[in-house]
């Protein structure tokens, strides 16, 4: 029988976009435990970006208390290599810091 487009798009892309997701909500649960708690208590991670066909490549938006942006960007390979090694993947490329005033209030 015919199928639609938007019905063949849909099947091919869900194992990739149930990757992403769990692999999101993953980071997003577990955060504590791969950046240890002193670091989570002044970054938290606000959203994953992949691109659209690929459970790899993405881009994690942290929110950094201000007064440790800069640290935090000369660690963002380290960081990168801490989520690979929790995930068992390298699904982090890239980290973007968004200086946020709330988050210096856990400090």
């Amino acid at each position: 029988f015919p199928r639609t487009l938007d019905e063949v798009v849909k099947v091919t892309t869900k194992p990739m976009l149930d990757a992403q997701g769990n692999f999101t909500i993953k980071l997003m649960r577990d955060w504590t435990e791969i950046v240890g708690r002193d670091a989570a208590k002044s970054m938290q991670p606000k959203k994953v970006i992949f691109p659209k066909t690929e459970a790899t490549g993405g881009i994690l938006h942290l929110s950094v208390a201000p007064e440790i942006a800069p640290e935090i960007q000369y660690r963002t390979e380290a960081i990168i290599e801490q989520i690979a090694r929790y995930t068992g993947f390298k699904a982090i490329e890239r980290i973007i810091i968004h200086a946020d005033y709330t988050t210096s209030d856990k400090h």
